[in-house]
């Protein structure tokens, strides 16, 4: 039968009081070794049972294990104590740099929110509640696509949505809200974040409120009709005239039609085509310096048929802007009649 020996180290002190115990009792180190264990941590063994080393050995392991992971808890709680009071103290920092971008962006006077990579509100600010009508704490955790728009809108934001959550790509649009008091409108803007390369964590969404700017360009939209309504119906001669080229950019029908052209054929040649040659000299060297010094000025001039008929007119011309460009607005009117 093969036999193992098993040793242990102990402390000098616990060797020598064994072996004196040893010597006084008359039994072995070994069964002494059991019976303080067996006392000291319960073990238990049928007293028909021989002690072995292999039994011994087994007991030992346990103890061995009982004692290891009673050391590691107790030199693990001073550091889980650390690690929960430095987790609390960055918690509270990330909770103050938090409300403080919240007041930031709820100072906003344009719409916020954050979604996460399954489309659900995880942030919103004021403005935004404010125009979805509803309480912050009940947007967040709700999907995009609950927001609470008009079903137009939502048809076009939709696929937008999922294509930013999806493949990462921005995009942007245009939406209205109608209030109590007045029709609010807004462009917005799809702006996928990344952990990485590759993974797309969510979208920042932004509104901007562009109602005055509709307003000013509803306005303007409607100066020009009624300007152009002016510039056809008068019964002066009119031109707009580009006046870094001369190109004729704009002429009413009553221009049109005396000179001999359609809109299209004038609008294609400049001022200077449509004069006599002795009139454009004229123009070119006189009048368009006056024009730019001035800003204004009123002149004769001699105009071309299309047949070749020269038609004098006296015109009256100033330099103004017409959509982002210089140009000159010439009134004309027929001196005589053959």
């Amino acid at each position: 039968m093969a036999r193992k020996t098993v040793s242990f180290r102990l402390p000098e002190s616990i060797v020598q009081a064994i072996e004196e115990h040893a010597k006084a009792t008359g039994k072995s180190k070994t069964t002494l070794f059991l019976e303080v264990l067996t006392r000291a941590y319960g073990f238990s063994q049928p007293a028909s049972q021989p002690i072995t080393p292999k039994l011994l050995k087994q007991q030992l392991e346990q103890l061995k294990q009982q004692v290891e992971t009673v050391m590691i808890v107790d030199q693990n709680a001073p550091a889980e104590r650390g690690y929960a009071a430095a987790e609390q103290d960055l918690l509270a920092r990330i909770l103050s740099q938090t409300k403080v971008f919240d007041q930031i962006f709820s100072a906003l006077p344009d719409p916020l929110f954050v979604c996460d990579r399954q489309g659900r509100i995880a942030y919103i600010n004021l403005t935004g509640s404010r125009m979805l009508k509803i309480e912050r704490s009940q947007a967040l955790g709700r999907h995009c696509q609950e927001m609470d728009l008009p079903p137009d809108v939502m048809a076009r934001l939709n696929p937008q949505l999922e294509m930013a959550l999806m493949h990462g790509r921005f995009s942007r649009g245009e939406f209205s809200c109608h209030t109590a008091s007045q029709t609010r409108y807004y462009e917005y803007s799809l702006n996928p974040f990344f952990s990485n390369e590759d993974t797309i964590d969510g979208i920042v969404g932004i509104a901007r409120d562009t109602t005055y700017y509709k307003q000013i360009e509803t306005e303007l939209r409607d100066a020009q009709e009624q300007y152009r309504k002016l510039f056809e119906l008068a019964n002066d001669w009119m031109f707009i005239i580009d006046a870094s080229t001369d190109q004729i950019l704009e002429a009413n029908s009553q221009a049109s039609r005396r000179l001999g052209y359609t809109r299209k054929e004038i609008c294609r040649q400049s001022f200077v085509d449509i004069s006599s040659p002795a009139a454009a000299a004229y123009y070119q060297t006189a009048i368009v310096p006056d024009l730019e010094r001035m800003g204004g000025s009123i002149f004769d001039h001699a105009l071309r048929h299309r047949n070749g008929q020269e038609i004098h007119v006296e015109i009256s011309g100033r330099l103004i802007e017409y959509q982002d460009q210089l140009v000159f607005e010439f009134s004309a009117r027929e001196l005589d009649r053959e």
